[in-house]
């Protein structure tokens, strides 16, 4: 006996139509008649697989904006029905900028960035826009680049929909930002010439060279200790400090040796070696020498040569200075002093003898 299969007659579908929006997706199912059939087997087809698609259990994805029809085939008889799709965008409902409001230096840019909701959104672009484009312009990708001093607003649109953002902007000069403190080291009686310029550090990050207009004409070096005086810079409403530092050729005169003899508490004779680290030629003009704080004797310039004694110190060498005592000199509170000459003036620098 011979058993006939029993063939497909119809097929048809839960449902025939349906509007989706991207990213969406729908379940159909297929009946096949009879439902006795041998043969229940079927296939998926997307009519336009950029618009939509179907897998082999009729599940269907809406891709992006536009039509299709799905339709669902049995392997018998090849029998058909159709489902009628439409794919809708997802519209944008809004669109917020990173920032409310800035300030930018001018010649400086930064990039603000705008978030369109639904972040599924199908269409994301925006264009953007400047209120004030002699003080500030916008590209494409939201780079605002400030122009002149001014306010401008910045304003984000969606295409679809027409959905705003704006941010208040701000676009201050370029100005002083502030300047460090001056710090200058001089020798007793040295020439000082206040600077006309100083380095200052600009709003935008830049170091320039400005002028200086100082409250005093000159700096006075007659006395050892710090001083300080105060400038003005134009368009900076702070002051500008200068320390100068006034010290004696003593502090860069190093003792780097010392001989002597000595009886009954009394100096026969005294040698001190120094070396000069004052970065200049200097000139000795004159020497005393002091025995228990007494002043005991004076050697000119020129007394010191015709002893033997050189009177110039080259920066960086050793300068000897020695003397003997025929009645001897007081161990106690002895020393010498040695004057350097410094723009006509001699600067006084004490050496005990211990």
């Amino acid at each position: 006996m011979t058993v006939k299969p029993i063939p497909v007659t119809s097929v048809k579908l839960n449902k025939t139509s349906n509007i989706l929006k991207v990213g969406e997706t729908d379940a159909l199912t297929a009946s096949v008649s009879p439902s006795n059939a041998t043969n229940q087997s079927v296939t998926w087809a997307s009519s336009n697989q950029d618009v939509a698609s179907v897998d082999a259990n009729g599940n269907v994805k809406a891709l992006s904006v536009g039509k299709a029809t799905i339709k669902v085939t049995t392997v018998d008889g090849s029998i058909e029905a159709t489902y009628e799709l439409e794919v809708e965008p997802v519209k944008v409902t809004s669109v917020t900028l990173n920032q409310s409001s800035a300030t930018l230096i001018v010649g400086n840019s930064e990039t603000f960035i705008a978030t369109v909701s639904p972040e599924n959104a199908t269409n994301q672009k925006v264009t953007w826009t400047s209120s004030n484009t002699d003080v500030a312009k916008v590209d494409t990708e939201g780079t605002v680049t400030a122009l002149s001093e001014g306010t401008a607003k910045i304003t984000v649109t969606t295409v679809d929909g027409g959905q705003e953002a704006t941010l208040d902007l701000t676009v201050e000069p370029i100005k002083v930002e502030s300047v460090r403190d001056l710090h200058q080291d001089v020798y007793q009686w040295d020439d000082f010439t206040l600077p006309t310029e100083v380095s200052v550090t600009m709003n935008n990050g830049t170091e320039e060279k400005k002028q200086v207009t100082w409250e005093v004409d000159e700096v006075d070096t007659s006395e050892i200790g710090s001083k300080s005086y105060q400038g003005t810079i134009d368009k900076y409403d702070k002051k500008v400090n200068l320390y100068v530092n006034v010290k004696s050729f003593e502090d860069d005169l190093y003792v780097t040796g010392r001989s002597s003899s000595s009886i009954n508490y009394y100096y026969k004779s005294y040698t001190i070696k120094l070396m000069n680290y004052t970065q200049r030629d200097l000139e000795v003009d004159k020497v005393e020498i002091y025995g228990n704080g007494v002043l005991r004797n004076t050697y000119s310039k020129e007394m010191l040569e015709q002893n033997g004694i050189r009177t110039s110190i080259s920066p960086y060498n050793q300068w000897s200075i020695g003397f003997t005592f025929g009645f001897g000199l007081p161990i106690e509170n002895s020393y010498y002093i040695v004057y350097i000459q410094n723009n006509g003036h001699s600067v006084p620098c004490k050496f005990y003898l211990t």
